[in-house]
């Protein structure tokens, strides 16, 4: 596919996300990062992400 056509269908796609799809009230993007040492340890025992 040409450049101009993902531009175009990720346009669109956005614009059907925020008209239909998605509730009209704020958001809010959270991201969470580690440190390269910590994301290892995490792989290795995923059962850190817990809450239990």
């Amino acid at each position: 596919m040409c450049p101009s056509c993902n531009a175009k269908r990720a346009h669109v796609t956005a614009a059907h996300l925020v008209e239909r799809v998605l509730p009209h009230v704020p958001y809010r993007q959270w991201t969470l990062s580690f440190p390269h040492w910590e994301r290892w340890v995490l792989l290795k025992d995923a059962g850190l992400l817990c809450s239990s």
